[in-house]
C-alpha cells in the first residue's frame, strides 16, 4: 500500500519543473491571485486637485482560455474578475476614504519556457474596475479602468511577481477625474 502511494505522489510531481507547470496548467485552468499595492494617485474633484496615496490588497480569479496543455509552456490569455480595498488618504475632501473596486477584464501573458525550465514573461492585464468609494458619504464611479504590467518568473504555483497599475477615473457618477499609479506584488 505504501509503494503505491509513492508511485501516486511521484506522478503527481514530476521532476521536471517544465513537466511541473504543464501538469498545474492542465490541473487547474481556473486560479486566483493575491496582491498587495501602493499607490499614488492625483484628481480633479470638484474643481479643486487633489492628491493622495495609499495601500490596498485585492484578490482575483483568473480563467485561463488558452488551451491548458499549451498555457504554460508558450503565451497564454486569461478572463480575469475580482475586488479589492485600498485606503487612501488625500490633500483635499474627503481626507480619507476606502475604494472597493469591482474588476472584469482579461490579460495576456508574453512568454514561454526559459533556460532552467522556468515560464518567464510578462503579464499585461485591462480591466474595467467600477469602484464604491466611502469617504463624505457612499458614492459610485461608474467610469473606471485599471491596467497592469506583471514581470513574472514562474517556478510553481504562488509565487510573487512585480507589478504596475494605471487607474483612470472618469467624473461620472462621483465628480472626480483621477490617475492612479501604483506598485505592488501580486501572487498566482
Amino acid at each position: 500500500m505504501l509503494s503505491a502511494l509513492a508511485t501516486l505522489l511521484v506522478a503527481a510531481y514530476p521532476a521536471d519543473a517544465a513537466a511541473a507547470l504543464r501538469a498545474y496548467s492542465l490541473r487547474a485552468p481556473m486560479f486566483y491571485e493575491t496582491e498587495v499595492r501602493a499607490l499614488a494617485s492625483f484628481a480633479d474633484h470638484d474643481g479643486s486637485s487633489v492628491l493622495a496615496g495609499g495601500a490596498g490588497v485585492g484578490i482575483a480569479l483568473h480563467r485561463i482560455v488558452t488551451p491548458p496543455a499549451t498555457a504554460m509552456v508558450s503565451s497564454w490569455t486569461a478572463l480575469r474578475a475580482g475586488t479589492a480595498a485600498r485606503i487612501s488618504v488625500a490633500s483635499g475632501a474627503p481626507r480619507l476614504r476606502l475604494e472597493v473596486p469591482f474588476l472584469f477584464g482579461a490579460e495576456r501573458a508574453i512568454g514561454g519556457i526559459a533556460a532552467g525550465a522556468n515560464w518567464r514573461g510578462y503579464v499585461l492585464g485591462a480591466a474595467a474596475a467600477p469602484q464604491v468609494i466611502v469617504g463624505s458619504g457612499l458614492h459610485a464611479a461608474w467610469v473606471r479602468a485599471e491596467m497592469h504590467l506583471d514581470r513574472v518568473a514562474l517556478e510553481g504555483p504562488k509565487e510573487p511577481h512585480l507589478r504596475l497599475s494605471l487607474a483612470l477615473q472618469a467624473p461620472v457618477g462621483y465628480p472626480e477625474t483621477l490617475v492612479a499609479l501604483g506598485a505592488g506584488i501580486a501572487w498566482y
